[in-house]
């Protein structure tokens, strides 16, 4: 009875001793939570504070200096022949590059230089209704500012003899205006004239008794006004 005691007791001991020797069992690993940008609890991190510079003084502006008007262009001082020469040169070259068959020949009449424009191609350039001044007034434009510089005249353009035809039918319509005006003893108005067949029309009854003419409104509503005294 004893021996089987004693014989647990030392089973008991093996057990205990082995359990001393044994290396202790790792223990668990808990998984790492995954770094913040930034941590809880902490206070944030302040932001940088902005650079201060000293203020420059605001640059005064500068001094602006009166504009001086633009001297007009004066006339280069050529002779009538000269300018004539000079204008019917350039229409020329234009006509040539158009591949007109046209030919231009100026004149002076008192203050005015008239380039007179003549040929076979002079219908195309007016239409063969001759009632469109646009490309005689277009043309007439483009040479002054040519030929104008140059010469103190006025400088007019006729082509085929259209301005000369236009001036005549406008004596006549101003002729008309004015007997009317007489008749019926009231202003006549006349809307839809340009600049030319208004001068046109006032110079035509510049000299008739008992009739005056004057223009009214402005632009496009410009109207002609013939009254009886």
């Amino acid at each position: 009875m004893s021996d089987e005691n004693e014989g647990r007791r030392s089973a008991r001991g093996q057990k205990a001793t082995a359990r001393d020797e044994a290396p202790p069992a790792a223990e668990p690993v808990e998984a790492a939570e995954p770094v913040e940008a930034e941590i809880a609890g902490a206070p944030p991190e302040a932001a940088p504070e902005p650079e201060l510079k000293a203020e420059e003084p605001a640059a005064e502006p500068a001094e602006e200096k009166p504009e001086e008007p633009a001297e007009p262009a004066e006339p280069s001082g050529l002779s009538d022949d000269e300018a004539i020469a000079l204008g019917q040169s350039w229409l020329g070259e234009l006509f040539e590059r158009m591949r007109l068959n046209l030919k231009a020949t100026g004149q002076v009449d008192g203050d005015d230089m008239i380039f007179n424009v003549a040929g076979p191609d002079a219908d195309t350039l007016i239409g063969r209704s001759r009632r469109s001044p646009r490309v005689v007034m277009a043309m007439q434009t483009l040479l002054a500012e040519k030929v104008g510089r140059d010469s103190k005249k006025r400088i007019l353009v006729d082509i085929g003899g259209y301005k000369q035809q236009r001036q005549d039918h406008l004596a006549k319509v101003a002729q008309k205006l004015g007997e009317t005006a007489r008749d019926v003893g009231r202003t006549v108005t006349v809307a839809g004239l340009n600049n030319y067949e208004r001068r046109v029309i006032h110079n035509a009854l510049g000299d008739e008794k008992g009739l005056k003419t004057e223009s009214t409104d402005h632009g496009i509503f410009r109207k002609l006004r013939v009254i009886p005294d």
